[in-house]
């Protein structure tokens, strides 16, 4: 059972990563922008975070898909079975890390539209940015892959583009220190 499950995960891991690494290459950086919401924008944030999702901790991550893009595309060829363990995985990552980490709040949600792969229609933890705030408050450029967002108490936010793994949620405090400076 176990062999059933990890082997196709272990495979998925391999071919996201070449089929989705950063424009630079095959596990080169991501390109980390920085930025900073005055208060007026970080309270409407947190009150549409609110209002939407679960409520905003200290530090909020927030993964953000944009309608058309065709990071995916590769996995809609999969079983529906499949598309669904790979849901699971990536919901059971989350968890693992809201556990891991208790003073953040993970949020994902998705610009308004039709055009998304079916891993994206399937993840029922994915919001839907029906107001589009959100793109407009942090997520102004479109990426393939997405972008996610690491906002801090202070309004400061950190955005890691072509982010298809949500993997600013393995930013340390440390590396995010870096960025800001």
């Amino acid at each position: 059972m176990l062999r059933t499950f990890f082997v196709p995960f272990a495979l998925v891991i391999c071919f996201f990563y070449t089929s989705c690494a950063s424009p630079g290459g095959l596990f080169k950086s991501y390109i980390h922008t920085k930025g900073s919401l005055n208060s007026m924008e970080l309270d409407l944030l947190k009150e549409y975070l609110s209002r939407t999702d679960a409520s905003p901790k200290d530090t909020i991550f927030i993964k953000y898909d944009f309608n058309g893009e065709t990071c995916w595309d590769h996995l809609d060829l999969q079983s529906d079975e499949y598309i669904d363990r790979v849901v699971l995985s990536a919901q059971m990552r989350t968890t693992a890390t809201l556990k891991a980490r208790p003073g953040i709040s993970i949020h994902k949600f998705r610009e308004n539209g039709n055009a998304f792969n079916k891993l994206k229609l399937r993840d029922s933890d994915i919001k839907i940015d029906s107001s589009g705030l959100i793109r407009q408050l942090l997520f102004k450029e479109k990426q393939t892959c997405g972008t996610s967002g690491i906002v801090l108490p202070s309004g400061e936010f950190i955005l890691v583009k072509y982010d298809s793994h949500f993997d600013a949620l393995s930013l340390s405090g440390k590396k995010m220190g870096e960025v800001l400076r």
